[in-house]
């Protein structure tokens, strides 16, 4: 007997696809008076997608369940996989906040499970559980799996039993993906018994994960020396989890991994590596950093009198005195724009030039493009802010960079 037990009060969204495992999962549902919307998606990739398609759109309407359904237009030809992945999960985000619901009921089953873990250890991937989590957080929803437990075998009968209609995926029988490989060579023929090992080994696997985590975040070193300290497992994991704050689906490999130790162990106080989109690893000296950077910064602002003035890059009040910024009266209409390498100011008697400037200051590289710099209505810089990393304003500051 299959069981589920879910919040009586919460709204979900049911991912269906018409295959057996989510058509279970609507039968259980229904039985068990569940609130619930279906979402479907026909990627146009079969023959027999739009009969599936219009199956399940009819078996909604007999059941009254309301049922959002995306017809996609686009042609899909290269990484299948994640990109049919890509589209379902940014249509379910969609109808999730439109809609109010809860939370996404996806219908993974214990061959999924399995079959997971033994991909995750086939391509070493870095994770932060091995398996599938019964509850996880996507793209800021929830995501609820309710049948791990249950073997796909066992779904399979139970909408036999229960004359639950289903279509079976004929690409799901090749082995063209690896998945459908490890599905059809190993899970299908394990035992019961064989498949408690895997799972309890999966457990074991994912209470040692789960202090590795703990330890690594804990930390949240920053400085290169005790970074250096890791094993490149241990970096690869360090390094990951805070790229995934940026991406959720941020992969790093082992070879990423080597490189950025070696830039790690260069001498060059100042490098900029990108890893994905705007996203960056970003040596500074003897710390580390993961951040989006803009591909050009470019600004310049005109301050006709003495005013307070706040934007991305800067907060000014010049309406006190301004006298610690070498500004006078007379200097405006001031201009505030970036830094250029190609600047030069003058301290005393001697100009300096602005690159040599933020070398000694030691100014993080991906701070130079965007620093300001003041100049008078004669085009002469009259003031550059100092870069302090320890820099916290006061009540009394009238200028400071935002970093």
């Amino acid at each position: 007997m299959i069981k589920i037990n879910l919040e009586k009060n919460n709204r979900y969204l049911l991912a269906c696809s018409f295959g057996p495992d989510s058509m279970a999962l609507f039968d259980l549902l229904i039985k068990g008076a569940y609130s619930f919307e279906v979402a479907h998606v026909n990627y146009g990739l079969r023959q027999e997608a739009d009969y599936e398609t219009s199956q399940l759109e009819q078996y909604c309407k007999e059941k009254g369940i309301k049922i959002h359904i995306l017809r996609v237009e686009e042609t899909i030809e290269r990484n299948i996989e994640e990109k049919c992945r890509q589209i379902r999960y940014d249509f379910f985000k969609k109808i999730i906040e439109k809609y109010r619901l809860n939370a996404l009921l996806v219908a993974h089953n214990q061959d999924d499970y399995i079959e997971t873990f033994f991909l995750q250890k086939n391509r070493h991937n870095i994770v932060e559980a091995y398996g599938l989590l019964k509850e996880s957080n996507l793209n800021g929803f929830s995501v609820i799996r309710p049948l791990l437990d249950v073997s796909k075998e066992d779904l399979l009968d139970y909408c036999d039993e229960n004359r639950v209609p289903y279509a079976i995926d004929k690409s799901n029988l090749s082995d063209r993906f690896l998945r459908n490989k490890i599905r059809h060579t190993i899970v299908e023929k394990m035992t019961p018994n064989e498949r408690q090992v895997v799972v309890e080994e999966v457990k074991s696997a994912n209470k040692c994960l789960l202090k590795r985590h703990n330890e690594i975040k804990n930390e949240c070193r920053k400085n290169i020396q005790n970074l250096l300290f890791y094993t490149d497992e241990d970096l690869a994991y360090r390094l990951t989890f805070e790229c995934r704050g940026f991406y959720r689906d941020f992969e790093l490999s082992m070879k990423q991994v080597k490189e950025l130790r070696n830039v790690m162990e260069s001498k060059k106080p100042n490098v900029v590596v990108h890893l994905k989109k705007d996203l960056f690893f970003v040596k500074s000296y003897d710390l580390i950093s993961v951040k989006k950077l803009p591909k050009t910064t470019s600004y310049a602002f005109v301050l006709d009198k003495p005013c307070k003035f706040e934007c991305e890059y800067f907060i000014l009040d010049f309406t006190r005195d301004t006298t610690n910024r070498n500004v006078s009266l007379e200097d405006y209409p001031l201009t505030i724009r970036n830094a250029s390498p190609k600047d030069e100011f003058k301290i005393k008697d001697y100009y300096v030039s602005l690159r040599r400037a933020f070398i000694d200051w030691k100014v993080p590289k991906e701070l130079r493009g965007k620093w300001p710099i003041i100049l008078n209505n004669k085009n002469e810089i009259v003031y550059v802010p100092r870069y302090n990393a320890n820099f916290k304003p006061d009540l009394d500051t009238n200028f400071y960079v935002k970093v």
